[in-house]
């Protein structure tokens, strides 16, 4: 029983009362860390106190055993890091304040962006207490910001043409086409092959709902689709992006408003929320509510067509 070298590793192996532990680690450090972490549970447990768990210690269970399960295991992964750097060394029950910390340290997110991040730092907390690391309601002490109003931008077809001809980089000058003639996320733009394109529609493989659609291809993105795949990241389009808005004197344009411009032009020709849902890969009809008030100018004419 201990440690001991096995392969590229070191095996940790604890027997506590006849019942044997045994575990790996990439080096001997913190394999001594973990034997030691195991006998000093057990020694807590015996004076009926809870194990000695650290808020990093849970974060790091949550991202091993729980986020590879999860459809979108990268944002979960992003939002772990961001706050780890606020939860190194304290214990659990001090994650409301490991919270106010990390809203401290970052102003300059939307609350929407805190609040995902709010809510796995409940999450873990919940699983925590049910891992028998720490005592109840902590999660109820992490308070979550008031959602950000939502955005209702819609650039039109000759702004769009604008912000194009105002972009020097061709891969963001055909993401930006995508986006706006097709309503696609950019991290589906990005993710689309040349064998996506078939029968005149874009296959969308992987989507935030993950579940996959078929987008019909407008005659104003075939050249942009034709030179597929983008050859750059995230960062390098919405860098040229801020460019090209700057030249224009827009700095309130984001590239997401490309993708409810798209869902503004499609109510503009008639299309229904149940359309638009299905073009766009909205979970439910809840979130294309958010465009109802474009339609109104069609119930106008609707109610005006009665006799």
């Amino acid at each position: 029983m201990g440690v001991h070298r096995e392969g590229n590793l070191w095996r940790v192996q604890v027997q506590v009362k006849g019942r044997r532990t045994s575990t790996t680690a990439r080096t001997a450090e913190e394999a001594r860390a973990i034997e030691a972490r195991i006998r000093r549970d057990h020694a807590l447990s015996r004076a009926g106190l809870p194990p000695s768990r650290s808020l990093e210690d849970a974060l790091t269970r949550w991202l091993d055993e729980y986020v590879p399960q999860l459809k979108r295991g990268r944002d979960y992964e992003s939002h772990l890091r961001a706050l780890a750097s606020h939860a190194a060394g304290i214990a659990i029950d001090e994650a409301p304040e490991a919270w106010r910390r990390y809203l401290a340290g970052n102003p300059e997110l939307t609350n929407s962006t805190h609040n995902r991040r709010g809510a796995v730092l409940r999450r873990v907390a919940n699983l925590a207490h049910r891992w028998g690391w720490c005592g109840p309601g902590i999660a109820d002490r992490i308070e979550l910001r008031p959602e950000n109003p939502a955005r209702h931008i819609y650039l039109t077809p000759a702004e769009v043409a604008r912000l194009m001809k105002a972009c020097r980089h061709t891969p963001t000058r055909d993401a930006i086409a995508i986006a706006a003639w097709s309503g696609l996320r950019l991290g589906e733009i990005l993710r689309l092959q040349p064998a996506d394109i078939a029968r005149s529609c874009i296959h969308v493989r992987e989507s935030k709902t993950g579940k996959p659609r078929l987008v019909p291809v407008h005659p104003s993105i075939r050249g942009a689709l034709a030179r597929l795949p983008i050859p750059c990241g995230a960062r390098w389009i919405t860098r040229h992006f801020e460019l090209a808005r700057a030249a224009l004197g827009r700095p309130d344009w984001r590239f997401h408003d490309l993708r409810h411009t798209n869902a503004s032009w499609l109510i503009a020709a008639g299309a229904d929320l149940v359309t638009v849902r299905d073009l766009l890969g909205h979970r439910s009809l809840a979130t294309t509510g958010r465009y109802t008030h474009l339609r109104l100018g069609l119930l106008k004419k609707a109610i005006r067509r009665l006799k």
